[in-house]
């Protein structure tokens, strides 16, 4: 692999020297895996949804995570270990590729990664493709892909400084700018929490006795450094570097009768990248990426609620210090409408090094994925045309010692195709791909602190995704999107009983996940409207017991209301519901209803010059109780204000 860098790093050497020239920043986000003003037909003939940098602010939330709340088919939760995950249209973030400006964005053990630990400050957009998404992004997405893409720099010298005071409270800056051929973008973050309230409607339990949220606080500081250079020829190269020093608390489940007392004191994350975009000649452009992430973490579990001894056959403080290193190489060639493609060579290499106490040696798990894949997006006489093919194989490299098991491989591929249909307000489309997901290293090879046994020979997951859909745009009567869709998993790995106190992770022959998506968008006179709705039918098709799937909700509804007005003053209105969703307990192995929520926030800000935008948002403002996993309630009415200002 170091041989591999510095190949690389020879090539863009002279590159950069040469770099002295006047060229712009290009247009487009340099994060971006597929360019939406470049791939018409692999954006318009699937589902693919932006959140754009506007919306990501409005949120006034220092964290990423809050800014998919509102997006159809998306429902945002925290889970057990205090974790902000993203379920899309009922598949779990492992099974959805998760990238930051097309770096992997997980934690190599386990494949998901807490949104919440990711700030906002430094991003410039989110880009959903559900269903279908594109081979450039590579293996692993199964139910779709997400690439939440880093803020590019604008004329100029330009600094933007985000202060927040409520239930959690700090500042945030970025500052960003041009001169000559060299941009950047500098940022960093400061916030923390000292724990959030509960609504006035909570009833004690006896691991909780209300008010404040026993052991909910966290620290989070960092920064990041994206900095490039325009290079002759309409040639971009681009490093990104940053580094977030985190701590968390894990608060516990309200009802078990084995109540656990975690808390991360360090949970960090180290992220670079180099980005290059480079035109070989007018009919070839190669656009490569090469990046190493580090995860590392100590959760120390205590013996009660007083976080001050670790004596128990239950405490311990353990160490996970994850890497993940690969590179993606994406030609694309374009001699004329039939000679062109896009091409997608990839590598990454998963390491898992863990201490499962202080007294205990550690233990390394490592794997390999490779993939290889073509993609052709084609215009002809108005129908727009997508389709993809693309090898994925995975090879374990290390097992903690013990014998090695055999690669796996799988070949996928996607078809789509669109049109418009009457005038250019309404588009019709389908799209049908295969897609997998191979096993992380916490499913083959965790023992879950004795807990787990574990399975090395699991299968990958396979699933064959389907949708029909329409877009409707027109300036009268708004924006209105429809879509029927269907995916059914073949070997969905779901942890599973196998004793009175022994867990496995085993896979599931069949699994079905459908349902109903639409959107509508319209501004008016008096407010601007974004109403979304989406019916989830999600079933396990192989389990004689019961159907149920865990933490996938049958209806999920949007609106916000807003309106801007040139005297500065802007309103918005949120509402989200969640409907008819299971959870098991964790004691009796039961499964439980869990109650519908709707959640009401305010939000009122004023701008003043251009340049100080101040604000005070109200979230959850009828203090309703609510848990998003059964014995994790969330946090009821609070307020925060704040300043956003520019020069």
């Amino acid at each position: 692999m170091k041989k591999i860098f510095l190949f690389v790093l020879l090539i863009l050497t002279p590159i950069i020297l040469y770099s002295q020239v006047k060229d712009s920043v290009k247009t487009y986000f340099l994060g971006e895996i597929v360019v939406t003003a470049e791939n018409k037909a692999i954006t318009k003939a699937a589902n693919t949804v932006e959140i754009s940098g506007e919306d990501i602010m409005d949120r006034n939330s220092f964290q990423i995570n809050e800014s998919f709340r509102s997006v159809s088919g998306v429902n945002l939760f925290q889970n057990g270990r205090n974790e902000s995950l993203i379920k899309l249209r009922g598949f779990d973030q492992r099974q959805i590729g998760m990238f930051l400006d097309g770096v992997p964005l997980y934690i190599s053990y386990d494949g998901t990664t807490d949104l919440s630990q990711l700030n906002s400050i430094t991003i410039g957009k989110i880009t959903i493709s559900k269903s279908m998404p594109s081979i450039l992004y590579g293996t692993n997405t199964l139910g779709g892909s997400v690439n939440i893409i880093s803020d590019e720099p604008l004329n100029g010298i330009n600094t933007f400084l985000n202060l927040q005071y409520g239930n959690q409270y700090g500042g945030a800056f970025k500052n960003t700018g041009k001169y000559k051929s060299l941009y950047w973008l500098l940022s960093g973050n400061y916030n923390k929490s000292n724990g959030f309230e509960l609504p006035a409607s909570y009833s004690p339990t006896k691991n909780e006795d209300g008010n404040k949220r026993d052991n909910s606080s966290f620290k989070q500081k960092g920064f990041n450094l994206k900095t490039g250079l325009t290079l002759p020829g309409a040639n971009f190269i681009n490093v990104f570097f940053s580094k977030y020093f985190n701590s968390k608390d894990v608060p516990t489940n309200i009802y078990t009768i084995s109540p656990r007392y975690w808390r991360y004191t360090i949970f960090d994350n180290t992220t670079a990248n180099i980005i290059s975009d480079l035109n070989i000649f007018k009919e070839l452009k190669i656009t490569t990426n090469i990046y190493t992430v580090n995860n590392y973490n100590i959760l120390n579990s205590y013996n009660d609620n007083t976080f001050t001894t670790q004596q128990k056959n239950y405490a311990f403080a353990s160490t996970y210090d994850d890497y993940s290193t690969g590179f993606s190489i994406l030609p694309e060639l374009s001699i004329n409408k039939i000679f062109s493609a896009k091409f997608a060579l990839q590598f990454k290499k998963d390491t898992h090094n863990e201490q499962p106490n202080v007294s205990q040696p550690y233990k390394k798990f490592a794997l390999e994925n490779y993939s290889a894949g073509i993609e052709k997006n084609i215009d002809i006489n108005n129908f727009d045309f997508t389709g993809g093919i693309i090898t994925n194989y995975l090879k374990i490299t290390e097992a903690n010692g013990n014998p090695l098991r055999s690669d796996l491989s799988s070949v996928n591929g996607h078809i789509g195709i669109g049109k418009d249909i009457i005038g250019k307000d309404f588009y019709l489309y389908l799209n049908a791909s295969n897609t997998t997901r191979f096993p992380t290293l916490k499913e083959l090879f965790s023992e879950l602190l004795g807990k787990n046994i574990p399975n090395p020979y699991l299968s990958e997951e396979k699933g064959w995704n389907f949708e029909i859909g329409t877009k409707y745009a027109n300036e009268r009567f708004g924006n209105i999107n429809f879509s029927i869709y269907y995916s059914y998993v073949k070997d969905m790995i779901f942890q599973v009983l196998v004793s009175s106190n022994k867990y496995q992770y085993q896979n599931i022959p069949k699994i079905i996940l459908s349902g109903i998506e639409m959107s509508y968008k319209k501004p008016t006179k008096y407010a601007d409207i974004n109403f979304n709705f989406n019916y989830l039918y999600a079933k396990n098709k192989s389990d004689l017991s019961s159907d149920k799937l865990e933490y996938k909700p049958e209806f999920t509804s949007n609106l916000i209301l807003s309106k801007k007005y040139e005297s500065g003053f802007e309103w918005q209105t949120e509402i989200f519901y969640t409907g008819i969703r299971y959870g098991i307990d964790g004691d009796t192995r039961e499964w439980r209803n869990l109650a519908d929520y709707t959640l009401i926030n305010l939000r009122i800000s004023k701008n003043l010059f251009h340049i100080v935008n101040l604000f005070l948002r109200a979230d959850n403002i009828l203090d309703k109780y609510y848990e998003t996993e059964y014995g994790f309630p969330q946090q009821g009415r609070n307020f925060k204000i704040g300043s956003e200002i520019k020069f």
